[in-house]
């Protein structure tokens, strides 16, 4: 059932279902400006990441080409490495360097030691941020917002709202049919999983897409997020069928109190739950407790 995801190696860039481009503030400094005559250079009008410093010269910009990607600087063109296959692209003017700089001036006043900002596009067109101080992912921001903690507590009230923004923002049309908090007995260890719908890869293909959350990853070789083409989608359980619905429509506490209640009630040990399913049904908003051996129990969120 699971599958190893592609890599989003700290960020990636996406354009929504082929063209998930945001309408977020202007261009008009200086880091916009490395960042627009860097792609000039290179014939391309999209780039499909960025890596910001506090120095503009030192700007790199990731361009398609031909199937590939090529990291680019004002000094020239790098080799061409392999491009994962959930990515996409973003113009330039459609990204808030304003909110993108003021995050990298808080990293730089803090960190002494290489500071640098990983910027990429999410599915549904969301621009995110990663800071990194020393190779490692201090902070998080999504489309400009103020920047959190990357590392954080997924099971927690603070962590759960914190992944239901996430994948209300990184999954095409900000929609999901299921959301998986890990248990302690989690196969995937400390990480959460969003399932969303179809995705349109460079080649025409479509999948199913699924964000993967780590709640303590530290570095771009050990990804915060990654995104997957091994998604489920939509499913029919029992009677009822699964819902499409934007996750950051969903309380955390609720969810939060809906874990406690599953556990009390269940009787299970907690130290053989896999996962915690949060689904939407025609009933309603539904928490699902679901132990190693197949054992499950649900409570209404």
């Amino acid at each position: 059932m699971w599958r190893s995801p592609v890599k989003w190696l700290g960020v990636v860039g996406a354009v929504a279902l082929l063209c998930g481009c945001t309408a977020l503030g202007t261009v008009g400094d200086s880091t916009a400006s490395s960042v627009n005559s860097i792609l000039k250079d290179s014939g391309q009008p999209v780039f499909t990441r960025l890596v910001l410093s506090p120095d503009p010269d030192d700007t790199r910009v990731a361009v398609r080409a031909d199937g590939a990607e090529v990291w680019r600087t004002e000094q020239g063109a790098g080799d061409p490495v392999a491009q994962p296959s959930v990515t996409g692209a973003s113009r330039p003017d459609a990204v808030d360097f304003d909110a993108l700089n003021a995050q990298l001036d808080v990293l730089a006043a803090s960190c002494d030691h290489d500071p640098e900002l990983n910027v990429g596009i999410a599915a549904s067109g969301a621009v995110v941020a990663d800071s990194v101080c020393g190779g490692q992912i201090t902070a998080t921001s999504v489309d400009g917002r103020e920047p959190v903690a990357a590392q954080i507590e997924l099971t927690s009230v603070e962590g759960i709202d914190q992944i239901l923004n996430e994948a209300s923002a990184m999954l095409p049309n900000r929609r999901a049919f299921q959301i998986s908090l890990p248990g302690p007995a989690s196969s995937r260890g400390d990480s959460a999983r969003a399932e969303g719908g179809t995705w349109t890869l460079t080649d025409g293909t479509i999948c199913t897409v699924s964000y993967l959350r780590a709640g303590q990853g530290t570095s771009p070789s050990e990804p915060l997020r990654e995104f997957s083409c091994d998604g489920f989608g939509q499913q029919k359980v029992g009677f009822n069928t699964q819902q499409p619905f934007d996750p950051a429509t969903l309380d955390a506490g609720r969810i939060h109190d809906a874990i406690g209640k599953a556990l009390s009630q269940s009787g299970f040990d907690p130290q053989t739950v896999a996962f915690y399913g949060v689904y939407e049904f025609y009933t309603g908003p539904l928490l699902v407790l679901v132990t190693t051996d197949g054992g499950y129990h649900e409570v209404d969120i």
